[in-house]
């Protein structure tokens, strides 16, 4: 059984508490639960402004997509098979007797490109780091083809990307027989060939509506990859380059690297001189080598 403690060793500590006058220690007591209080919520503060002012040139690229009650439609290509079946290849776990398996699959109605559902997937996390959590929705390009009411996310080439080129005003890139982009501004004509790839990223305003369009696509795979991956985590370059203004970036990517060794190649328009004097570091080393580096 556990001894109570010897009150002779703590005799001296409580003679010395009880000759402390009663309002030194009332008030030491409340300056230290002020002092926590105090130190409690600048720290919050402090993460708060942090993390809004990190939000807030995302929050410019994304325009009226960032808010919770704004509805944001993302629109994915949907594929499939006229023969009404699709193959999964199976684990190579013992070969030579496994190798080349396959399976096959029926009554699947259609699927979406792994390309197209990682830069979607990357664009839905750039909801997130922004706190958009509610209206949100993945759309059928054959039954909501005509919708133009929503802010729009188009993912890889087909109808609705192609009618967002058409909407820009004015126009800052276009797409060349499906196989590359040329920039108003240059006469470069950026091809997918010889193991290189692009990467897009297109924010239009629509004319009528307001509403923000933004195209994510490539000349192939590991360029619709690259266009998302590079706004997930490059939007706050953007925002702070371009603002809540509409523009044009493109990304170059090698076919046997990953999306995350993408870099910036051109862009459209020049970014204001307002936007070059606030961020001189991020022009001078990110986008005003592109354009001297082809003068």
């Amino acid at each position: 059984m556990a001894q109570p403690p010897d009150r002779s060793i703590l005799e001296p500590f409580i003679q010395w508490f009880h000759s402390i006058p009663e309002e030194m220690w009332k008030g030491a007591f409340i300056g230290a639960i002020v002092s926590a209080l105090f130190a409690a919520t600048f720290s919050f503060l402090k993460q708060t402004l942090l993390k809004v002012k990190s939000q807030f040139p995302i929050r410019k690229v994304l325009g009226d997509i960032s808010n919770d009650d704004s509805p944001c439609s993302i629109f994915l290509k949907e594929l499939f098979s006229k023969d009404i079946y699709f193959y999964s290849s199976e684990p190579n776990y013992f070969p030579p007797h496994t190798a080349n398996k396959e399976s096959r699959w029926q009554n699947i109605a259609h699927v979406i490109a792994d390309a197209d559902v990682q830069a979607a997937t990357d664009f839905t996390n750039l909801l997130g780091q922004v706190g958009k959590r509610k209206n949100i929705s993945f759309r059928s390009l054959t039954e909501d083809w005509d919708l133009w009411s929503e802010n729009i996310v188009s993912v890889g080439g087909g109808f609705k990307t192609d009618r967002i080129f058409e909407l820009a005003n004015p126009r800052l890139v276009e797409l060349v027989n499906n196989a590359s982009f040329r920039f108003n501004d240059s006469d470069s004509l950026f091809q997918g060939v010889n193991g290189n790839n692009y990467g897009l990223i297109y924010r239009v305003t629509h004319p009528v509506t307001e509403k923000v369009c933004i195209v994510l696509m490539g000349l192939g795979v590991r360029g619709t990859e690259s266009a998302g991956y590079y706004l997930r985590s490059k939007a706050s370059i953007l925002g702070k380059m371009f603002g809540g203004n509409d523009f044009a970036f493109l990304v170059h990517v090698r076919i046997e690297h990953g999306k995350e060794t993408a870099s910036p190649i051109w862009y459209m328009p020049e970014p204001q001189t307002t936007k070059k004097i606030l961020h001189p570091l991020l022009w001078y080393r990110i986008l005003r080598p592109l354009k001297r580096s082809t003068a």
